[in-house]
């Protein structure tokens, strides 16, 4: 005779049953829109509902992320045109968005209006304060879009003056990351251990005095540049005012790294110390090192036991500082130990006292053209050229990336690249294949394309 279960023991099994069913199914994410610009606490982290008392339906932008880390799975935060302030006090540096900086420890969606209309700056920081604007701690995805983030004072003991990423995917698009300022490393941005990649964005006008990357500092992550921006930004006594880049991997492709300046140490545009940095279409202008006291080497890459690619790069007008006798060394290109190699580029009219275009051994891969070969060991490879390449005056831009130094008519780069090595287009998307309309097949060295 079949057994007949109670009423009750088939409830309880099917609430049992129901709720594993409930479990597998992940939690739908949330979209929460802020329509305040002050800062303030959400009332009650994890109702779904931002607002900062219950029932005023009033969502600032420190509310809505605190709704977004107290949910699970990646939620969205539309923020529309305005300023918005946070409040950096001297907290307990906590990691729930409570006080101080805005912590993110769950993956989110951050949309604004456009980096001109959507604004995210801070009040006047106390002199000790440890907080940054945007606190990233992961192993989470963040993507932020379509926002300016912007610092508003000098920040003690702490790396990243805009952005600190801990461990984190985080992605930036169409963005500007500016006046950043810290006592320590990234004042733009600061990267440990987790994936960057900005895209279609400024990194600008940021300051770290003694750690150095005054834009970007990455340790032991990787750092992804596309058509982007990365100039004005400064450093005192640390190494690298534009890029700093320790024990990771950077990759920069169709982009500007201009007017960046170091002080007192080296680099004005990239420091790669210990990782592998591989660069294409890209140009380096305007970058410098040293003061009217101090002699400072590198003006603009230096090498230290790292390895760093060059592939149609331009490499034009950068210095380092030589007040004193016995001056500084490569103004362009510094390799103080590991290995640079170039292919299909242009270095020349750089500055510095000895050196002034490279110094210590670079190796060439073939069709380069460099201006000076004075103080520098360089590894010649097949159809290389030493001499004037015949540039024009540097072409800022407004979009993101297209910054560039044009080549003149004679150019001796004109039509004497690789073509298989060079890539469909060129660092403002034109086409590679011929684009200057002069008869040849081949494309052209150097970062861009002649223009007829």
């Amino acid at each position: 005779m079949a057994s007949i279960q109670s009423p009750t023991r088939v409830l309880t099994l099917a609430a049992v049953l129901a709720g594993c069913l409930l479990a597998a199914v992940p939690a739908a994410a949330a979209t929460f829109t802020v329509n305040r610009t002050h800062d303030a606490v959400d009332a009650r982290p994890g109702d779904g509902v931002c607002e900062t008392a219950p029932g005023n339906r009033i969502c600032t932008l420190r509310a809505a992320i605190q709704e977004a880390n107290a949910r699970p799975g990646a939620d969205t935060v539309n923020v529309p045109a305005g300023t918005y302030t946070i409040t950096l006090l001297n907290s307990v540096h906590e990691d729930r968005a409570v006080d101080g900086d805005l912590d993110i420890t769950d993956s989110l969606t951050l949309t604004g209006a456009g980096a001109a209309k959507t604004i995210i700056t801070t009040t006047r920081a106390p002199i000790d304060v440890g907080e940054r604007i945007l606190h990233i701690l992961g192993p989470i995805t963040v993507d932020i879009r379509g926002v300016t983030i912007r610092g508003a004072s000098f920040l003690f003991f702490v790396d990243g003056g805009a952005i600190a990423n801990i461990d984190a995917t985080l992605s930036v698009t169409q963005s500007v990351i500016t006046r950043g300022s810290v006592e320590g490393h990234g004042g733009g941005i600061f990267n440990n251990r987790g994936t960057v990649t900005i895209r279609e964005s400024r990194i600008a006008e940021n300051f770290a005095e003694i750690g150095g990357g005054g834009g970007i500092a990455n340790r032991d992550g990787t750092i992804i540049v596309i058509d982007s921006t990365i100039s004005n930004n400064a450093t005192d006594e640390g190494e690298a005012a534009g890029l700093l880049n320790v024990q990771g991997t950077m990759m920069i492709v169709n982009s500007t790294i201009a007017d960046n300046g170091a002080g007192e140490n080296l680099a004005g545009g990239l420091f790669n110390d210990r990782g592998l940095v591989v660069v294409t279409n890209t140009t380096f202008t305007g970058n410098r090192s040293g003061t009217l006291d101090r002699d400072t080497s590198g003006g603009n890459i230096v090498n230290v036991d790292g390895t760093i690619t060059l592939t149609n790069v331009t490499i034009a007008r950068n210095g380092a500082a030589f007040p004193l006798p016995g001056g500084s060394r490569g103004g362009g290109l510094l390799n103080l130990r590991g290995r640079i190699t170039m292919h299909n580029s242009l270095l020349a009219h750089n500055m510095a006292e000895n050196g002034p275009d490279c110094s210590g051994v670079i190796t060439s891969l073939g069709y380069n053209i460099i201006g000076n070969l004075a103080g520098c060991t360089f590894v010649r490879g097949p159809s290389d050229n030493v001499g004037d390449p015949r540039l024009g005056d540097f072409e800022p831009s407004t979009t993101p990336g297209r910054g560039h130094i044009p080549l003149l008519a004679g150019s001796a780069a004109i039509d004497r690249g690789l073509s298989p090595t060079c890539g469909a287009v060129d660092q403002l998307n034109q086409s590679r294949r011929d684009g200057n309309a002069v008869g040849g097949t081949q494309c052209d060295r150097g970062a861009v394309e002649f223009q007829p």
